[in-house]
This record gives C-alpha cells, sequence and structure tokens, in this order.
C-alpha cells in the first residue's frame, strides 16, 4: 500500500525500508492499533495509530502513521469509516487523537474532512526539498 500511495505524498519519497515499516507495523497490531477496511477480499484502506508524546510533556497521544485509502476507492465511507474507528479507540483509552495532513496532494480536500469529522487545526508543516538534493 505505501508504493501506491508515494504518487500522493506531492514528492518522490524514497524506498521505504522494509524492516523498519515491519517493526511499526508489528507493533500497532501487538497494541490493537490498525484498522483496515476490506471491499470484495481487497484491503482498500487502513489507518494505523502509535502511541507518542510531544518531545516536552509525557502525555501520551495516538498518532496516525498511515491513512490511506487506495485510489478508485477514496468514498467519503471507507476514509470515515477508518477515522470514526481510529476515535473510538481514542476513547476506549482516554488519549487525545492527532491527525495530520502533512504530505500529498488534494490537502484542501483532506484537511476539510479532517475538520468535518470534529479535529481542530493545531498547525502544519512544510518542506524544503533543497536540503535533500544539494
Amino acid at each position: 500500500m505505501l508504493l501506491k500511495a508515494a504518487p500522493g505524498f506531492g514528492y518522490k519519497i524514497p524506498l521505504p525500508n522494509s524492516n523498519k515499516a515491519m517493526d511499526a507495523l508489528t507493533a500497532a497490531m501487538t497494541n490493537g492499533l490498525n484498522f483496515i477496511v476490506v471491499d470484495k477480499g481487497e484491503i482498500i484502506g487502513a489507518v494505523i495509530l502509535v502511541y507518542e508524546s510531544l518531545w516536552w510533556v509525557d502525555e501520551i497521544f495516538l498518532v496516525d502513521i498511515v491513512f490511506y485509502v487506495a485510489e478508485g476507492k477514496r468514498t467519503y465511507k471507507a476514509a470515515s469509516m477508518l477515522i470514526d474507528r481510529a476515535i473510538k479507540k481514542a476513547r476506549e483509552l482516554g488519549l487525545p487523537l492527532q491527525f495530520s495532513v502533512t504530505y500529498g496532494t488534494d490537502l484542501d480536500r483532506k484537511e476539510k474532512f479532517i475538520l468535518r469529522k470534529g479535529f481542530k487545526k493545531i498547525g502544519g508543516n512544510y518542506l524544503m526539498m533543497e536540503t535533500i538534493n544539494g
């Protein structure tokens, strides 16, 4: 799914480190923090969460490391099911939930979707590509 998601990042991403990815996915599965949407036997979307804290506090958050719905399957229903499941898990755990709209194309649409689900905007991220390529 990561390779299929690559065009949506908005810039060329390096090849994934399979071991690092498997470690993150295994930790999410072990903690019950990964959720998928299946359509006709095919995984068409996923949200994967991790426990995280900000660098200056001990408070734990749930943070998304993956929120993806396959191109051609990007319906409000599929995306909404994933977000709703993440919200339910955060409530069960009594933890704040943070989603990021930081990479890719069509950011306005993605941001509007997240805001409609009840999230509040708390900042943004910006990338300087020249620091990568010299």
